[in-house]
């Protein structure tokens, strides 16, 4: 028999959702086919980046064609999806470029967002300078409406990248070409206020060799860590390009091989238009992830120490001889607490590149394979698909890699794995089904052991922002790694509220009699949803509406 306070708050929860359920604040989907849109405008937002906040959730950044010219904007999520800074996000940057190139997202130690980006003013056809902004939790623009301008100069400057030192200043670093040469690629420091500390960038340049930065990491006692494609010649496209790196000091000196750079790799080449990223090891050094165009083609992993000594004698292949299969990525992951390597390849055959695979490889902190000499085969191989944008996530002993397949055009999802310390895969989900053509997925893991994907999904002129959680047990939605002390606050909001009741029954109405493991609105874990699980909620959110505060 159901009392008059449940009967009664029975009527409250269906008549907020029906009445209020429109307005609620977007938040993670538990269902693939209903991921979060996080930006989408008119016309076309593009080249979604994604980095953790402190709180358990995360700042996504993008380009935003919607007002004519590619704009930079920001948008911050807590921990269950929302959104906290309106619909369309924050504005960085107001620029009039037509097309885009690379920038970067980047998080400090005190939770603000770091961007660098091309800068144009606003102005069509002004040259292209390198702009940083550094926006705190709250939004607040720290750096001034428009940022620091850290280039001023007539060449034209491509591809930022950005590291935040360990002391808390920031290096952007960016490619350039001066007439009449060789491209060649710059770093400047600026302080934690933003104020410029080198009279004039370091340079980096080689007669008559294409050199572009390719990323950027924080080194030790506040130096930074630069990885660089060196091409064999001046013309990038018609040359080897090979893997250069070199630690620099606050100072802007060389701190490697007495100042010359380390070789990370110098066999065959990678290919044209591919910029390798590396990881920090929080020791002073790097660990590389690549792949080759050449010789096996295959893809590897190496380790630079902080003394910028070679940890393995030569770079360490993800498969053994594989006759008929080629890696045609890389995604690194390092787990520093074990000292344990990963990367997750899409691979193919060699003869027509069209029966396709993921393969993933664990590696011990001497280098030798721990997933066989062909590694786990994560989906495939299979001809009824294409994978692309592969990223690694550490997930406890093992990882959790996730992809892109597309079967046709506009006919593509996000798929995820997790692969165990044996080399099984536990469990394979969709991430988004959502309708579209899907392109650029990248993926962070955020402070609640969730990893938060965002990437863009529809067609060319009109691409949209998408972003989804993913839980460690292979489940999506809000509440996954909530340390609230409130049983109701499912929002890990810090306080019990009407957004907790609105977000439980997001869950709850749509799962109505259905039976199964890991269902969001099964309040009382017996297996199926039903009134018990609405009045189980009820009970525990009703003792702690408004008592649960941080």
């Amino acid at each position: 028999m159901i009392d008059r306070a449940t009967r009664s708050a029975l009527v409250f929860a269906a008549s907020a959702v029906f009445t209020w359920g429109a307005h609620c604040h977007a938040q993670w989907a538990t269902d693939p086919q209903s991921t979060l849109a996080v930006a989408a405008a008119s016309s076309e937002q593009v080249q979604a980046k994604v980095v953790p906040t402190q709180d358990g959730g995360s700042y996504i950044s993008w380009f935003d064609n919607s007002a004519g010219g590619y704009d930079v904007r920001l948008q911050r999520l807590d921990a269950a999806g929302n959104k906290q800074w309106g619909a369309d996000g924050l504005l960085i940057a107001d620029r009039a470029f037509s097309s885009t190139q690379d920038y970067a997202l980047e998080v400090d130690a005190t939770g603000n967002a770091v961007l660098a980006y091309r800068d144009d003013g606003g102005v069509s056809g002004a040259t292209a300078q390198v702009s940083v902004q550094k926006v705190s939790p709250a939004g607040t623009k720290l750096w001034g409406p428009t940022g620091v301008l850290v280039t001023s100069d007539s060449v034209g400057k491509n591809q930022p990248r950005l590291a935040i030192a360990t002391d808390g200043s920031v290096y952007v670093g960016w490619s350039f070409q001066p007439s009449g040469s060789a491209s060649q690629f710059a770093l400047q420091r600026l302080g934690a206020g933003g104020t410029v500390d080198w009279l004039l960038p370091v340079v980096v340049a080689e007669a008559s060799r294409a050199l572009t930065l390719s990323d950027l990491k924080p080194g030790d006692g506040g130096s930074v860590i630069a990885l660089w494609v060196r091409a064999t010649g001046a013309n990038p496209i018609t040359s080897a390009k090979h893997l250069y790196t070199q630690k620099f000091s606050i100072a802007g000196d060389t701190q490697w091989n007495s100042g010359s750079p380390v070789i990370v790799f110098e066999s065959t080449s990678i290919q044209n238009g591919y910029f390798p990223t590396m990881l920090a090891d929080g020791l002073g050094g790097a660990v590389y992830g690549w792949y080759e165009t050449g010789g096996s083609r295959n893809a590897y992993i190496q380790h630079v120490l902080s003394t910028g000594a070679l940890k393995f004698a030569s770079p360490v292949a993800n498969t053994d001889a594989t006759p008929g299969r080629i890696r045609v990525g890389a995604a690194l992951a390092y787990d520093g607490s074990s000292g344990t390597y990963l990367l997750a390849s899409p691979e193919t055959d060699s003869s027509s590149q069209s029966v396709n695979s993921v393969i993933a490889q664990q590696f011990d902190s001497s280098g030798a394979r721990l997933w066989g000499d062909a590694g786990a085969t994560l989906v495939g191989p299979t001809a009824s698909m294409q994978p692309s944008f592969v990223t690694c996530r550490v997930a406890g002993d093992g990882c959790i890699a996730a992809w892109i397949e597309t079967a046709s055009f506009q006919n593509a999802k996000v798929v995820a794995a997790r692969v165990d310390v044996q080399g099984d895969v536990e469990w394979s989900v969709d991430v988004s089904t959502i309708s579209g053509g899907k392109s650029r997925l990248a993926s962070t893991t955020v402070a609640n052991g969730d990893v938060v994907f965002a990437f863009q999904n529809g067609d060319f002129g009109n691409f949209d922002v998408y972003a989804q959680n993913l839980r460690a047990d292979g489940t999506l939605g809000p509440g996954g790694g909530c340390t609230s002390p409130c049983l109701s606050d499912i929002d890990c909001s810090g306080a019990v509220d009407l957004a907790d009741l609105l977000l439980f029954l997001t869950d709850w109405l749509p799962e109505l009699g259905m039976t199964g493991p890991n269902l969001a609105g099964d309040r009382n874990n017996d297996g199926v949803v039903d009134l018990a699980d609405l009045l189980d909620f009820l009970s525990a959110w009703q003792v702690e509406l408004g008592s649960c505060g941080l």
